[in-house]
């Protein structure tokens, strides 16, 4: 994950500024979605798990493949009017990560990764993403920062979306939370980015502050341009059954 922050300007501009920075922790979680659907795309169950490596997550999916074969092994006719049901995985990667930089001044990131992407990112590419810290810090409302990366099906573009230059917005949407909402118009093999901030200690004493990232799969083809981020919650759109979420939380170090 510390790949995406290295090209990554809110990033590179403090390093420059501070070139004694250091990343105090990262965290990431590896969540593997198993999908059954229907033979008309009808989403009928959706099972979330979460691994700390990659590796423990590519070798549970290799044994659920294997069991769902075996388990259809004796399945040898389809009777009409049946419902004949499809599984697929997809593999998300979502983590934290922590940088300090003064004795009271941190950087705070959130930076997501589409492994294996779900299939309806194959018709639209839509997402929510939104970072929120508990009150033992506060976010400095002039470092608000996000990226969108997308790479696009039909040519193999690797698109960019920023907040520097206005194609991305960055809302506040709470204390000491942010998020942005992104609608891309065309389909998406991989999408990746980041949400960040600069933060500071409100207790010179305190020695943790939990933090929370979350990324939303939308799941529908919505306008969902309106939303809210609070702690600990994470995301709220309103709207029922629209979003697959993937979380992380962590407790950061701010010692």
């Amino acid at each position: 994950m510390s790949e995406q922050l290295k090209d990554y300007e809110p990033y590179q501009e403090l390093i420059k500024e501070y070139p004694n920075a250091q990343k105090v922790q990262s965290n990431t979680n590896y969540i593997l979605s198993e999908i059954v659907s229907d033979q008309n795309g009808e989403i009928i169950k959706t099972t979330e798990k979460t691994f700390s490596d990659r590796k423990s997550m590519d070798k549970y999916q290799e044994e659920k493949e294997i069991e769902n074969i075996q388990s259809n092994f004796n399945v040898y006719t389809v009777n009409p009017g049946e419902t004949v049901y499809n599984t697929t995985y997809t593999q998300m990667q979502i983590g934290l990560s922590l940088y300090k930089y003064t004795s009271n001044r941190l950087f705070v990131a959130c930076v997501y990764d589409w492994l294996t992407p779900p299939a309806t990112l194959l018709d639209y590419t839509k997402g929510i993403v939104g970072l929120a810290l508990a009150s033992m810090m506060s976010m400095d409302g002039s470092s608000y920062a996000g990226r969108v990366t997308a790479v696009q099906i039909t040519s193999g573009k690797v698109k960019n979306y920023t907040s520097s230059n206005g194609r991305l917005s960055i809302q506040a949407t709470g204390n000491n939370t942010i998020g942005y909402f992104f609608s891309l118009p065309y389909a998406s093999s991989d999408v990746y980015g980041v949400i960040s901030c600069e933060a500071y200690k409100n207790f010179p004493e305190v020695n943790y502050c939990n933090a929370f990232g979350e990324y939303d799969s939308i799941n529908y083809i919505l306008d969902i341009s309106n939303f809210s981020v609070s702690y600990p919650t994470g995301i709220s759109i309103g709207t029922a059954n629209v979003k697959t979420p993937y979380t992380v939380n962590d407790a950061l170090n701010l010692r």
